[in-house]
């Protein structure tokens, strides 16, 4: 955090473009947090966002088909890559003692993993920093796709879309 006086000094002439200085100016508050960071990284901190943003939307809609947020999010993750199993032999008594949690456990994100590991993988969720540009449009426009098919419809999606054509 730096008070607001010091980024217009910083950054007062040091650019062609009056971009910042126009945001500063925008700024109501004494103080601002700035973050420097390579291009990519912002990209994807702005991929993330959506991603996030776009889930949260289609779960709170009611239209998605699947049981919970968990089932969704793991779902559209698997498909950016960023999901990684890996074979792990549990014993019986073990198994069974994971399938009597599972059935009375509430609806959180280690679901999905429980689940997995009953069938002896061990899940690996990645960070949304590791998905290649590829495979993150992929999860994205299936994300979309699903939304679009599903009939959501909102302002708000339509502004995420127009977001989410920037990135690309």
């Amino acid at each position: 955090m730096i008070r607001k006086t010091s980024a217009n000094t910083w950054f007062q002439n040091k650019f062609a473009s009056t971009d910042i200085e126009d945001k500063l100016k925008e700024i109501k508050s004494d103080t601002i947090e700035m973050r420097l960071g390579t291009p990519e990284e912002h990209k994807t901190d702005e991929q993330n966002k959506t991603f996030h943003m776009l889930l949260s939307m289609y779960w709170e809609s009611g239209l998605s088909s699947f049981n919970d947020y968990f089932d969704m999010r793991y779902h559209y993750k698997k498909i950016a890559g960023l999901i990684k199993e890996e074979e792990q032999k549990i014993d019986t008594e073990l198994r069974e003692f994971l399938l009597s949690v599972y059935k009375e456990m509430p609806n959180v994100s280690i679901k999905p993993k429980l689940v997995q590991l009953v069938k002896n993988k061990k899940i690996k969720e990645l960070s949304w920093s590791y998905v290649e540009k590829d495979k993150a449009r992929l999860a994205i426009d299936s994300l979309i796709n699903d939304m679009v098919e599903s009939g959501y419809s909102s302002k708000r999606f339509d502004k995420m879309l127009e977001r989410f054509s920037e990135l690309w």
